[in-house]
């Protein structure tokens, strides 16, 4: 058996590591997008607001449950949907719990997938036939295999003609962008206009195998994943941002105001929906543990990660995908850069999957 719950044994920097990796969430994947679409002042203004308005809600709901009667010093056990049946009673909770568990649904369906197409790029560059598989399930049952376009590497320079090196050398940094530019490299998407399938693939089988044993433990059994998942965080947004930088930051200037605002408020308040987890955050921290502090270094830390994510990337590629680590981990990367981006994706939003299970 692991740690007894409610031994209150989370310190300050564990605190903001748990923080920060619920609020450095999948929706970070797709702001480099947003800021093409929708230019550079208006997202960075929205995610400035969004983080001071979810850290003030959040302080709020502390407070909430310190004010409940002979809760004070957090003795009791308070959830998330206890503090609305106090102060709103039972149908109150049960409002309260339908939307709690739709918010973590969505998150944890959202971490899958994204995690999933980065898993099947995953198994096609370590298998040696450089090729993923499914099984379809629409619109016939059948098992279907991916493999990268042959004419991967035209035009680029490699030691010799076969795609085999390319694979076995990784993309230059100077080509990447190019590469980039004239690919499509995401495991099973035929692009605009292809008919929609359901598919089981070999990426989310693997996510599966992997994920749902860390499912069954509790929240303090659970911190060390989250530390190395917050290392992984730094680390390889760091590789990612000089990947930018070796890109050019020139393949699309992103303007200051865009045409299309569509997806700016509901990507970034995706990425702040972290609220949810605090209650379960707060009955396991030691009592020493400065509510205020852990909160605003962990929003202020992940919005400024958000910013230069969003900024960069939308800078350095001249069509940025829905998903950033789709593009990262893909054959037009540097070898260094898809094997950071297949860790990223496990490390930080593979690894948040378990957490918020555990929360629910």
């Amino acid at each position: 058996a692991g740690g007894q719950l409610g031994a209150k044994t989370l310190g300050l920097w564990s605190s903001i590591v748990i923080v920060t990796n619920n609020v450095a969430g999948p929706g970070m994947l797709v702001l480099p997008r947003v800021f093409q679409e929708a230019g550079w002042v208006v997202p960075t203004l929205v995610l400035i607001f969004i983080c001071i308005g979810s850290s003030l809600v959040t302080l709020f709901l502390i407070d909430a449950m310190a004010r409940i009667p002979g809760n004070s010093e957090f003795q009791k056990r308070i959830e998330f949907v206890n503090v609305f049946e106090h102060y709103w009673g039972k149908k109150g909770m049960a409002l309260a719990q339908t939307l709690f568990l739709v918010n973590m649904l969505a998150q944890i369906v959202s971490s899958i997938v994204s995690n999933a197409q980065v898993m099947d790029g995953f198994i096609i560059f370590a298998n040696p036939w450089h090729t993923t598989y499914a099984l379809q399930l629409y619109p016939d049952v059948s098992f279907v295999s991916w493999a990268p376009p042959t004419n991967l590497l035209a035009g680029m320079q490699k030691t010799d003609d076969s795609v085999e090196a390319g694979w076995m050398s990784g993309m230059s940094l100077s080509s990447a962008a190019v590469c980039h530019l004239n690919n499509k490299v995401t495991p099973f998407d035929d692009g605009p206009g292809s008919d929609a399938k359901v598919l089981i693939t070999a990426g989310y089988l693997s996510l599966a195998v992997i994920l749902i044993p860390m499912s069954l433990m509790n929240l303090e059994e659970n911190i060390t994943i989250q530390k190395v998942s917050f290392y992984m965080l730094v680390l390889f947004s760091l590789e990612f941002f000089a990947q930018f930088w070796v890109e050019g930051l020139s393949a699309h200037t992103v303007p200051a105001f865009g045409e299309n605002y569509s997806h700016v408020l509901g990507s970034i308040i995706f990425n702040y929906a972290f609220v949810v987890i605090i209650p379960s955050w707060v009955n396991e921290k030691r009592p020493e543990v400065s509510v205020h502090k852990t909160v605003w270094i962990s929003t202020i830390f992940a919005t400024t990660l958000y910013i230069v994510t969003g900024w960069m990337g939308a800078m350095a590629y001249a069509s940025a995908t829905g998903n950033i680590l789709t593009t990262l981990s893909n054959a037009c990367s540097p070898n260094v850069t898809r094997v950071s981006a297949f860790l990223f994706a496990f490390g930080m939003i593979g690894l948040g999957i378990p957490f918020m299970s555990i929360v629910v």
